[in-house]
């Protein structure tokens, strides 16, 4: 997955954030390392972790699946990381900056995906009837190389019948779009 991770140095530009208080308040109160705290906010699902060194905030609308995430510095609170999650794979620019908010380096998670998330998910609510991105948690998408192929992917997995157990495998060409397998399993 080198080509898909190339950093590139980018124009100088400065983005200044801090840690919000109140988040770094409810962060304070649970004071263990890597305890998350969730909750929603004007229908935001907000998601918020000590990490040791950093603090970690995610945001994401309730009805979609795509979440935005900052890493703050412990030291200063100040923004250090960003980047764009669909489901547990990263997409979209991550960027890292410095302590003045200037951003250092830019890496587009996107590169070698021709067919994008985007594509994906209309492609799977046009075949399949599923929309991919409505926050629904009994799901998961992952994107990367196929073993076998060497092929980048997109793989879905989705429950067809909850009481059952049973669940949907899909593997899509993340250049093409073409379905490469699909499969039916029943969970044990």
């Amino acid at each position: 997955m080198g080509k898909e991770n190339k950093i590139k140095q980018i124009k100088k530009m400065t983005v200044m954030k801090k840690i919000d208080n109140n988040y770094l308040k409810k962060i304070k109160e649970i004071d263990t390392e890597n305890e998350k705290i969730q909750f929603i906010k004007n229908d935001t699902f907000i998601e918020l972790k000590d990490q040791g060194e950093t603090y970690f905030e995610s945001k994401r609308k309730s009805s979609e699946s795509i979440s935005n995430f900052i890493i703050y510095d412990k030291k200063n609170n100040l923004m250090i990381k960003s980047g764009t999650y669909f489901y547990n794979s990263p997409i979209g620019i991550y960027r890292k900056y410095n302590e003045k908010g200037e951003i250092l380096e830019e890496i587009n998670k996107d590169e070698g995906f021709s067919f994008s998330v985007y594509d994906l998910i209309e492609k799977i609510k046009l075949t399949h009837n599923v929309n991919l991105n409505d926050g629904k948690l009994d799901r998961s998408v992952h994107r990367g190389v196929d073993n076998k192929s060497g092929k980048l992917i997109h793989e879905i997995n989705y429950d067809i019948n909850v009481n059952k157990g049973d669940f949907k495998y899909i593997k899509i060409d993340a250049k093409t779009g073409e379905i490469l397998s699909e499969r039916k399993q029943q969970l044990l």
